[in-house]
């Protein structure tokens, strides 16, 4: 059902992206991913090479932090509004931890677009998995052309 009450959702710089998915790392999950990805490099599904490795355990692939990042994309402005990313892969994430997705607004554009800042990290900690920024065409919410459903 359609509100009388317009979204006031005028996106300014410093302000957070809505969203933070989150997901646990596990085996199951790193093992689920190497079968999709076809990416079996032992640092991620072999304990005592990744202990050989000089690592406590196997680690995530990367791009499981990273599609967080997208996630908390797409989540907020569609598939088709994200322009560009551009991320770095600053630390591993291992199993048990508990990855959050956040972001905020760094530019706006007059003809609606943005310049965000990304980040996915190990929840209760400030340990970055993934640091990206991205543009992207602001959702409609944002720029006060529809209501709140």
């Amino acid at each position: 059902m359609a509100s009388d009450v317009a979204v006031d959702a005028s996106p300014q710089v410093g302000q957070p992206i809505p969203g933070r998915p989150t997901i646990r790392v596990d085996r199951v999950l790193i093992a689920r991913f190497a079968g999709a990805s076809r990416d079996f490099n032992p640092i991620h599904v072999d304990e005592e090479f990744a202990r050989n490795a000089g690592l406590p355990t196997v680690i995530a692939h990367g791009a499981i932090s990273l599609g967080l990042a997208g996630r908390l994309l797409s989540d907020w402005v569609g598939l088709t509004g994200v322009h560009s990313l551009n991320a770095k892969l600053v630390a591993p994430a291992f199993p048990g931890d508990e990855l959050v997705a956040e972001g905020e607004i760094m530019s706006v554009t007059e003809d609606g677009r943005a310049g965000v800042r990304l980040r996915v990290r190990k929840q209760g900690t400030e340990t970055d998995t993934v640091t990206a920024e991205a543009v992207v065409t602001l959702p409609a919410t944002a720029a006060g052309s529809r209501r709140a459903m």
